[in-house]
This record gives structure tokens, C-alpha cells and sequence, in this order.
């Protein structure tokens, strides 16, 4: 499923003065050399890839940079998009899918002969999540207990109080991402351990967005 990116909205979620995008000349190296780019890849490297603050995050986002040290990048079966930031996974676009205008994102484990695996029906899909995972680690007002647990019992007051939004991804081990929020400066991001029990992390950009959110959550999730 594609999903519509405003990388403005993000831009300011993540108090970032402008956005950065590649410069043309990588973008055209790296169609030259792969054959092809998704038209919904191409736009972000363009838009917004290289701002400063969307890098400065919990894991690493393949840029120009990367391929220059790294000549495995060239080899892979994927083109790589994100790194996990221990190297335990990456997810990238199938070579075979790269002339598709956004197609599936897979992840992969990096053991040996560990096989890629659906992250996100679309490139689309799978930047939408993981800037709104990745945001989490950039917010400066987060609660003073990082990580709360959430019983599966508590989603649905968890649907009645805040947005639930259009996007979703699997990833770390195959972790189930998806997103909340109820104010323009805030994110919540449920992950799913496929257990009873799940994982929140939330913040916002200033005290009211991540009070918001603290507010909505703090009769059904507790500190982990």
C-alpha cells in the first residue's frame, strides 16, 4: 500500500531548521549503477535524506557516504536503505523490484543464510514508519521511564484515545511497529513482541505534546 509522505510534517516533528536532501549527482550514480530507483526512494533522497536531525537517530540510514566506505552496499541483493544500529538487520528494496515506482521493503538478519523477510507492503509505507520510529530518539520530552508495557487487553482504549496512523512495519526480529499520536508534535510507537504483552515508547517535541500522551496512557501502561 503507498502512503502519501509529507516530509514538511516530519521536518518539524523532528525540529529540524530545513530540510537536506542527496545531491543530484549521487542519486544519479546510484540509478546508474542499480539500474534503476524507486520513483518514491528517489524523492526522499532528493527531499529530505540527508537532514542533519533525521540522521542523528538510533539507527543508520544509508547515505552517500556509505557507499563510498562500503563497496558491499554495490553487491547486496538489496539496495540497502537502513541499518539497524548494532548491524543485527537492514532493510532495502529487491533488485528485481527497483523499477517499480514503490515496491516492498524486506528485512534481513545478518546471520548466514538468514532470508529476507516483508518489512513494509511499500517504500512508501516503510519511510512513513521509520521516521516516526526513529523520531522517538530525537524528542527532548520523553518520559522519565523510557519504555512502558501494555497489556493486548488495553489496544482497544489505546484505538479510542489516539490516532492511529496509516503506517506500519515489521522489523528487529521481526517486531510489528505501529503508530499513535493526538497532537501535530507527538508520536507513540506500539511494538509487538507477538506476546500478551507489548512495548510503548512515545515523546514530543515540547512538555504539552509528550504530557498528552502520557495522559492518554497512564491508566493502562505501566513502566517496563
Amino acid at each position: 500500500m503507498s502512503v502519501s509522505i509529507s516530509y514538511e510534517y516530519f521536518r518539524q516533528l523532528y525540529a529540524a531548521d530545513e530540510l537536506v536532501g542527496w545531491q543530484p549527482e549521487d542519486i544519479a550514480l546510484l540509478k546508474e549503477r542499480f539500474g534503476a530507483l524507486p520513483e518514491t526512494l528517489e524523492q526522499f533522497y532528493s527531499a529530505a535524506a540527508l537532514t542533519p536531525r533525521m540522521l542523528a537517530v538510533q539507527d543508520e540510514w544509508v547515505t552517500p557516504q556509505h557507499y563510498r566506505r562500503w563497496d558491499w552496499l554495490w553487491e547486496d541483493e538489496c539496495l540497502v536503505i537502513l541499518i539497524e544500529n548494532q548491524g543485527v538487520c537492514r532493510a532495502g528494496v529487491r533488485r528485481e523490484d527497483l523499477h517499480l515506482p514503490d515496491p516492498p521493503v524486506y528485512y534481513r538478519q545478518n546471520g548466514e543464510g538468514d532470508p529476507w523477510l516483508p518489512c513494509a507492503p511499500s517504500v512508501s509505507e516503510f519511510l512513513a514508519s521509520a521516521l516516526a520510529y526513529e523520531v522517538i530518539f530525537t524528542f527532548e520530552y520523553t518520559p522519565e521511564d523510557f519504555v512502558y508495557c501494555i497489556e493486548k487487553e488495553a489496544l482497544p482504549l489505546l484505538d479510542e484515545r489516539l490516532d492511529r496512523q496509516g503506517y506500519t512495519m515489521s522489523w528487529l526480529s521481526g517486531l510489528d511497529f505501529s503508530f499513535y499520536t493526538n497532537a501535530a508534535n507527538n508520536m507513540l510507537v506500539l511494538m509487538d513482541y507477538g506476546e500478551s504483552e507489548l512495548q510503548l515508547l512515545f515523546g514530543g517535541t515540547d512538555e504539552e505534546a509528550c504530557a498528552r500522551l502520557a495522559a492518554a496512557v497512564e491508566d493502562i501502561a505501566q513502566p517496563l
